[in-house]
C-alpha cells in the first residue's frame, strides 16, 4: 500500500496524477479521518476515472424529465 494524498480546491475538485494501472480505493477525509471511501476505482491507460463523493456510492440520479 502507497497512499497519495491531495486537497480539493474551491470548488471541490482534485487531481492526482502519475498513477499507475489498477484497481483503488480513494478516501474522502477531514481532519484526518477518513468519512467516506470509494472502493475498486479502476485506471487504464490513457483515461482518468472521476470519482464524486456529493453522490451516494458515485451515483447521482438523473434529473427528471417531461
Amino acid at each position: 500500500g502507497v497512499h497519495r494524498h491531495a486537497k480539493a480546491n474551491s470548488k471541490g475538485r482534485y487531481k492526482i496524477g502519475s498513477l499507475p494501472m489498477g484497481v483503488y480505493t480513494v478516501a474522502l477525509e477531514k481532519d484526518g479521518k477518513a468519512v467516506d471511501t470509494r472502493s475498486n476505482i479502476t485506471l487504464t491507460v490513457g483515461r482518468g476515472a472521476e470519482v464524486d463523493f456529493a453522490c451516494p456510492q458515485d451515483y447521482c440520479a438523473e434529473p427528471a424529465t417531461e
